[in-house]
């Protein structure tokens, strides 16, 4: 989908993170761009879902865009015009990280602490993306660092490590053992994985909390 073609729709994508123009991290919206404009690829079978939860974002903005960051809506809504004339493009990596994170907050992992807008920045960090602030990245320029990043994501692809083994270079949920990631089937079994080996860090978490962490470390 092209944000140029759906300004409305790609802004509303922005404040469901915090990344509108009053929202905490309006200073990614060059990177918002970049990951709306690239399509999600299926490496793997099981991650179709993925595809199709991204999508149906276009139903929630067509009727329901107001309830969709909280918890008490279902996405299968009636669909309007919005969505019937763009279902047939492909998922963008930027709807289908929002989805996750919200199916991660609602349908698995729910908690008070990590809502949607925290699931998403810490999967933005674990790209690698997290230093892309406007300014620092222009995103009308091609090749670059972030189109490496999102291209090796798509195709799962691995480094050779000065230890002899080959790694993933981008991943959503970072596992430490590298022998569990090569068994993982999709993206919602990496974060499982990811989630009980990090338990301790993500019980400390609370929005207010997270937010500022997030971007003084990356903001000075």
């Amino acid at each position: 989908m092209n944000p140029y073609l759906h300004k409305e729709y790609f802004d509303w994508l922005c404040s469901l993170v915090g990344a509108n123009e009053t929202g905490p991290f309006c200073v990614y919206s060059n990177l918002l761009t970049r990951l709306f404009q690239t399509d999600f690829n299926i490496i793997r079978e099981f991650d179709n879902n993925r595809a199709v939860n991204g999508k149906y974002l276009r139903y929630y903005f067509d009727s329901n865009r107001d309830d969709y960051a909280s918890n008490e809506q279902s996405p299968y809504h009636k669909s309007g015009n919005f969505y019937n004339e763009n279902q047939c493009y492909p998922c963008s990596i930027l709807e289908m990280m929002i989805a996750l994170a919200k199916d991660i907050d609602v349908q698995y992992l729910y908690s008070n602490n990590c809502r949607l807008l925290i699931w998403f920045w810490i999967m933005i960090e674990s790209l690698g993306l997290a230093n892309k602030l406007d300014g620092y990245w222009d995103n009308t320029s091609d090749h670059d660092e972030v189109d490496w990043i999102l291209r090796a994501f798509n195709l799962d692809a691995y480094e050779l490590t000065q230890d002899g083994e080959y790694r993933p270079t981008a991943l959503l949920f970072p596992i430490r053992n590298i022998e569990g990631y090569q068994q993982v089937h999709n993206l919602w079994e990496q974060m499982t994985i990811w989630y009980n080996q990090n338990i301790n860090y993500l019980d400390s978490l609370y929005i207010d909390i997270f937010i500022d962490r997030f971007l003084k470390r990356y903001l000075n």
